[in-house]
C-alpha cells in the first residue's frame, strides 16, 4: 500500500480528501469554510485556534492537541478521536453525529450542548462519551452520562408508544409498541428499585418496603405451621418470617400451610435472589471507583 503524502494544514484553503496531516503545530490558527473528507490528523497541535464552518467528514484525530480551540458550526460527522486533548474547548452549534471518542481529555459539557436531535444518534454519542469517561477514570461523569442516556431512551420509548408524530406512527405499530412499552417498564422499575445501579440506598429502601409488604400479606392472608400446629400470625412474627424468606435464609421450624402462602414465599424468595444480584452489582460499581 503506497504511503500517504504528508500535508500542512495551513495550505488547505477550500477542501481536502484522503490527506494525512502529521507532526505539525499551529497555535492560534484560524480557518473558515473548509471541508475535510476521510483525512487523518496525527499529533497535530491547534492550541487556542479558531475554526469556523469547517466540515470533518469521517476523519480520524490521533494524539492531537486541541486544547482551548474555539469551534463554531463545525461538523464532525463520523469522525473518531483517539487520545486527544480537547480540554477548555468551546463548541457552538457543532455536529457530532456518529462521532466516537476514546481515551480523550474532553470538555463534556460543551459536547453535551451539541447532542444530535435524533434520539438514536444522541444515545450512541452518549455511550461513546461514557466509555471514554470510564477509560479516563472519570466515574462521576460516566454516571451523569448514563443518567442522561436513560432519560433520552425513556423519552424516545414514550414517543414510540404514543406516536405523537407521523414518523413514529408509521415506524412503530402493534408489536413494536408493545415491546417499547415493556422496555419502558423495565427502565422505570430499574430506576425505582436501585436508580439503575447508581443509588445503593434506594436499593435498601425498596428492599425494606418489599419485606414490610410481604409481612402484611402474611399477617392477613398467610398461614404457617410449627410442629404441625398453626402459628398465630401477628405483625412481628410475620415481619420475621418475611425477612428470613426474602434473604433466603429460611427457618426450619416454620412452613407454609396453604397453597397461597407457598406461592407468596416462593415469589418473595425469587425477589430476594434478584435483589442480591442487584446489590452485588451496585457494590461492585461503588468499590471499583
Amino acid at each position: 500500500m503506497p504511503k500517504k503524502k504528508q500535508h500542512s494544514l495551513p495550505e488547505v484553503t477550500a477542501s481536502a480528501e484522503n490527506r494525512l496531516f502529521v507532526d505539525s503545530n499551529h497555535p492560534n490558527h484560524t480557518a473558515k469554510d473548509i471541508t475535510f473528507k476521510r483525512c487523518m490528523f496525527v499529533r497535530v497541535g491547534l492550541k487556542n485556534a479558531t475554526l469556523v464552518k469547517l466540515i470533518f467528514h469521517r476523519c480520524v484525530f490521533e494524539d492531537c492537541y486541541l486544547r482551548g480551540v474555539k469551534f463554531q458550526n463545525v461538523d464532525f460527522t463520523g469522525s473518531t478521536f483517539k487520545e486527544c486533548n480537547l480540554e477548555r474547548t468551546r463548541m457552538d452549534s457543532c455536529g457530532f453525529r456518529y462521532a466516537r471518542f476514546s481515551k480523550c481529555l474532553l470538555n463534556y459539557d460543551e459536547i453535551l450542548h451539541s447532542l444530535p436531535t435524533e434520539p438514536n444518534l444522541a444515545i450512541g454519542l452518549l455511550k461513546s462519551l461514557r466509555c471514554n469517561a470510564i477509560e479516563m477514570g472519570n466515574k462521576d461523569i460516566a454516571d451523569r452520562l448514563l443518567s442522561r442516556q436513560i432519560d433520552i431512551e425513556q423519552q424516545d420509548l414514550r414517543k414510540q408508544i404514543w406516536g405523537p408524530t407521523e414518523y413514529y406512527k408509521e415506524h412503530y405499530k402493534g408489536v413494536d409498541r408493545l415491546l417499547s412499552l415493556l422496555k419502558l417498564v423495565r427502565l422505570r422499575i430499574s430506576g425505582l428499585f436501585w436508580g439503575h445501579g447508581l443509588r445503593i440506598m434506594r436499593l435498601f429502601i425498596s428492599a425494606v418496603l418489599l419485606i414490610v409488604l410481604f409481612a402484611s400479606l402474611y399477617q392477613f392472608f398467610g398461614t404457617f405451621t410449627k410442629a404441625n400446629e398453626i402459628v398465630q400470625n401477628n405483625f412481628p412474627m410475620s415481619l420475621y418470617l418475611s425477612t428470613v424468606t426474602f434473604t433466603t435464609l429460611g427457618h426450619p421450624a416454620y412452613s407454609p400451610n396453604t397453597t397461597f402462602t407457598y406461592i407468596l414465599c416462593a415469589f418473595e424468595s425469587i425477589l430476594g435472589v434478584v435483589y442480591l444480584g442487584f446489590l452485588v452489582a451496585a457494590l461492585y460499581r461503588k468499590l471499583s471507583r
